[in-house]
């Protein structure tokens, strides 16, 4: 149960953040990636601290939370500018990996890497909980 309230909370502020990016975009506003990185970090690491969760759980939740709040912060923003589903930039460090590691369909390869992580990690979650 814990798993899908936190999943869904880290839903919502991917939602929430990416509609402040949007708007600093439109607004032609400096985004300091990193900056906006850490404060998300520090919330989600935060949620799972006051959870009553083991450390291994934690960490198994933790690692996929950061690919689900990555790849519908990324679908959620693209939506809001009008772009591909599979739009990335050099604007930061981590599009800018997927970039370098996969010159051609980086777009899409970004969400499949997301979306293994994030299924694996729910999948160890189940297993090591006994379902």
């Amino acid at each position: 149960m814990i798993p899908i309230i936190f999943f869904i909370l880290v839903t919502l502020l991917a939602n929430r953040e990416s509609s402040f990016d949007f708007t600093k975009i439109k607004n032609h506003e400096k985004i300091n990636h990193i900056q906006s990185w850490i404060y998300r970090a520090i919330f989600v690491i935060f949620a799972i601290l006051l959870t009553n969760l083991s450390i291994f759980n934690k960490i198994i939740l933790s690692i996929g939370s950061a690919f689900l709040f990555s790849s519908i912060f990324r679908a959620t923003l693209n939506h809001r500018r009008k772009k591909d589903l599979t739009y990335i930039s050099n604007s930061n460090y981590y599009d800018s990996f997927f970039i370098k590691l996969f010159p051609k369909k980086h777009g899409e390869m970004i969400y499949v890497v997301e979306i293994i992580i994030f299924v694996t990690s729910t999948i160890i979650y189940i297993v090591t909980n006994n379902g």
